[in-house]
């Protein structure tokens, strides 16, 4: 059986980023880093948060989900984050989920966590 490792992409990455990681986007950077691991028979599937995209939940073969950063805020209102925090929440204890940043911020925030700025401003 072939495992499918979904990557819920939420935002392009900065030309600069671009250019030094040889990568187009955050889903290219995480195939590359789980290839390195040299796991075989995984499929890595694509899903643009911005258009509302997330993994079949009833999917058999999907393994986990990862959700990539963003340069905004967990806790800002846009429609496209409340539609992830609802998927997010439907998948909760039915598949694990891996939050890069904005990722983990997001899934803290639909789980019922709270995500606020510093002071200082971001890293």
């Amino acid at each position: 059986m072939i495992d499918q490792i979904a990557v819920v992409d939420c935002q392009t990455l900065p030309e600069a980023v671009k250019q030094r990681t040889g990568c187009s986007g955050f889903f290219d950077a995480f195939v590359q880093l789980f290839e390195q691991t040299g796991q075989k028979n995984l499929v890595y599937t694509r899903y643009e948060a911005a258009r509302g995209e997330f993994p079949e939940l009833d999917d058999s073969s999907l393994r986990a989900v990862f959700i990539s950063g963003f340069f905004s805020s967990a806790y800002d209102e846009d429609l496209w984050i409340q539609t992830l925090k609802h998927n997010i929440q439907r998948a909760r204890g039915r598949i694990p989920l891996v939050g890069i940043c904005f990722g983990h911020q997001v899934i803290a925030e639909a789980l019922g966590g709270k995500c606020g700025s510093v002071a200082a401003g971001p890293e």
